[in-house]
């Protein structure tokens, strides 16, 4: 009987040996789990910082464009606001639109001083 107790006593230290090692085992696989999941956030969010950006970038190239096209009629478009403001501003609706879009836009165009296309100076 003693040898029987004593192969259970051998086989119960090895079934609490397994069990200490299936525990930490499972413990580094939801460790590893837990990291896993933490990395997938973390790309998540870089790809959408990424796409986001890649907007702002189509954006930006946009409002450069914009600001280049702007910068070249900045002239006639002061021109005619200052103009319109300086010296046909106190006459009739009727008047001003004759003069400025009748005389001053084709004046402008026929010298050649670039101006946003239909401009309104109101």
């Amino acid at each position: 009987m003693a040898v029987i107790n004593e192969k259970v006593r051998a086989l119960n230290e090895k079934v609490n040996v397994l069990k200490k090692g299936l525990e930490e085992a499972e413990t580094k696989k939801e460790k590893v789990e837990a990291e896993a999941n933490m990395c997938l956030a973390k790309l998540s969010s870089a790809e959408t910082l990424v796409n986001g950006l890649s907007g702002e970038n189509k954006r930006w190239g946009e409002n450069v464009a914009k600001l280049q096209n702007s910068t070249q009629s900045i002239i006639g478009d002061v021109l005619l606001a200052s103009s319109f403001v300086s010296y046909i501003g106190a006459f009739t609706a009727s008047f001003r639109l004759n003069l400025w879009a009748n005389t001053w836009i084709p004046d402008i165009h026929n010298r050649k001083i670039p101006i946003t296309n239909d401009i309104d100076p109101l």
